[in-house]
């Protein structure tokens, strides 16, 4: 039986100041490993971790304390690339403390153990994001069975051909697909999966394509039909957006259909154009839909918020005819770069 209590064991107080005089590795890991496992004594395991610097010790806390504080504060004084490296491939660990492992993780060839070894995602894209090595790099990128980790790999790639294979193969995966397709370059393969595909992919193969002339012709077949999703909607504006050849405007005012055309015709700079449009027989007219939310004061002193407020709904129908007149107006009003200094005749023609 113990003659006396250790001042580490006395109360929160006394143990905290018994720690801070402390130098012993082995008696600090002691303190934390049979400290009292409550809000009151927690101070007193976070001071001892604090003068750790046993790098084992340190990893047995990061692995079984109890306390999730006590663990992250364990795991942040970790600098022992081998028992990072061997952290960073067990299991148990949550996201966060896999990133803080791998982070401070800077051996090349432990990076590449984390990433050939470690069963959590989190732990190999995160070593993957560390890796210099191209051959390592390429070998993950073309045929590890993890599609992130591929695609990790290969945006770290200096061989740009390979990397835009790698891409083009991941471009059809369900889950990276939309990622991978961001980072193509070709214009061909991008229209190519902006046509045939759907969704979200669509969405990004429009989002990376540059060529105003596939732009204009993907508008012009698979995003000037009813019923769109609001991926193609999003897809349809982006690529209007990105285009500014007036020849090109002219096409999509011709041969598109309502809210493509009225959009088009708010690009335009050409006054001969818009004069010919505002005084033509095309009558074809597109409705505009959009929310607006007011306050109702009479429900002031409902119980929610929410009851404050009510949406309204409003569809208002626009003549393109109209859109042309009011796009003159703004040309001769702004003096818009690309105007004409005939706009105003060609109003009032």
């Amino acid at each position: 039986m113990a003659l006396f209590t250790p001042a580490w064991k006395k109360d929160p107080i006394s143990a905290r100041k018994a720690v801070e005089t402390m130098t012993s590795q082995a008696q600090l890991a002691r303190v934390v490993r049979e400290t009292y496992v409550t809000k009151e004594w927690r101070s007193v395991k976070l001071a001892a971790v604090s003068r750790l610097t046993d790098q084992a010790a340190l990893a047995d806390i990061a692995k079984t304390d109890i306390d999730r504080d006590v663990r992250a504060a364990a795991l942040v004084k970790l600098s022992d690339q081998r028992i990072l490296a061997d952290l960073a491939k067990d299991t148990g660990f949550s996201d966060n403390a896999y990133s803080l492992l791998v982070g401070n993780l800077t051996d090349q060839a432990l990076l590449a153990e984390v990433v050939r070894s470690a069963t959590n995602f989190t732990a190999r894209q995160q070593a993957i994001g560390k890796l210099t090595d191209q051959r390592l790099l390429a070998e993950y990128a073309s045929s590890d069975k993890d599609v992130f980790v591929r695609l990790a790999a290969a945006k770290r790639l200096t061989d740009h051909a390979l990397a835009q294979r790698i891409f083009a193969d991941l471009a059809s995966n369900e889950h990276v697909g939309p990622d991978a397709i961001e980072y193509l370059t070709d214009q061909v393969l991008l229209a190519d999966i902006a046509r045939t595909s759907g969704g979200l992919r669509r969405r990004a193969a429009v989002s990376a394509l540059t060529d105003e002339g596939q732009l204009t012709d993907i508008l012009l077949s698979v995003l000037c039909k009813d019923g769109l999703s609001s991926f193609d909607k999003e897809a349809r504006a982006d690529a209007l957006e990105k285009v500014d050849s007036p020849q090109l405007l002219v096409r999509i005012v011709e041969q598109g259909v309502g809210v493509m055309r009225k959009d088009a015709i708010e690009k335009l700079t050409d006054c001969e154009l818009l004069s010919a449009i505002a005084n033509s027989n095309d009558a074809e007219q597109y409705e505009c839909t959009w929310h607006e939310t007011h306050y109702d004061e009479r429900y002031k002193y409902a119980e929610s918020d929410e009851d404050y407020y009510r949406t309204i709904t409003m569809t208002h129908t626009i003549d393109l005819r109209q859109t042309a007149r009011d796009r003159l107006t703004a040309l001769q009003t702004d003096s818009q770069p690309g105007a004409s200094t005939a706009c105003l005749s060609k109003m009032s023609a």
